[in-house]
């Protein structure tokens, strides 16, 4: 049974507020991916561990994934949000959870992960921080015990998100993604190039991780468009 402890919201905003209502486009958006995601479990098996990596910095990949766990726990799967990015922790600096044991603690056996992992106020909803920052974070994501620690979290929870740094700057984002059940790209549409995403993909098949598709995030809707997708 994991400790209670009272942290951030659930939710992470950049920009304007944003709200998960169950009638918003935000929402729709969000459970459309789960959706498609469920598909793919029908035709090729289970999918718990889920790797979220962009091509470059400030592509909207933690905003993403914490807003996409966020909807999972609203459907009532037990989800865990995992901050595997060493090299910028966002969502464990947003959580303020830096100065708290977490996923590298537990890779080099100084806690356990029932002791690190934070539940969040959605009870489906828990939280692992980076922890302690290592001087060798890709060992320990290559370490046996991370493979096994994914392994055992899978018979917590229905639903494992992995924030990882941008792919096509750290290798460890190909380390995570390799040792996941599938991997979702994030796109910036203002800023990530055709080049950028070749890439991302090419580096992702060379370890023959399982790529579920990509994500075009800062797309902007004008009022008519927003109006006619809340017709349908």
């Amino acid at each position: 049974m994991f400790t209670k402890r009272r942290v951030a919201e659930t939710i992470i905003t950049t920009g304007n507020e944003m709200t998960m209502q169950k009638n918003s486009v935000a929402y729709e958006k969000f459970s459309s991916i789960q959706t498609n995601i469920q598909f793919m479990e029908k035709r090729g098996g289970r999918i718990q561990t889920i790797a979220v990596t962009s091509a470059n910095k400030g592509e909207g990949k933690s905003f993403f994934i914490t807003n996409y766990a966020n909807t999972s726990a609203l459907y009532k799967q037990k989800t865990l949000l995992i901050d595997v990015d060493f090299y910028n922790p966002k969502i464990t600096k947003q959580f303020k959870t830096k100065l708290m044991p977490g996923l590298s603690n537990i890779l080099v056996d100084m806690v356990t992960f029932e002791e690190a992992i934070i539940p969040l106020e959605n009870k489906y909803l828990s939280f692992l921080p980076i922890g302690t920052l290592p001087p060798n974070p890709l060992e320990l994501l290559r370490s046996e015990e991370f493979k096994q620690l994914l392994e055992d979290l899978k018979e917590e929870f229905d639903l494992i998100l992995l924030d990882c740094p941008p792919v096509n700057l750290f290798t460890d984002a190909r380390v995570v993604a390799a040792e996941s059940d599938g991997a979702i790209l994030l796109i910036n549409s203002l800023a990530t190039t055709e080049q950028d995403v070749l890439k991302s993909k090419e580096l992702l098949e060379q370890v023959d991780a399982n790529i579920l598709g990509a994500v075009l995030n800062n797309k902007r809707y004008n009022n008519k468009q927003l109006a006619s997708y809340n017709y349908y």
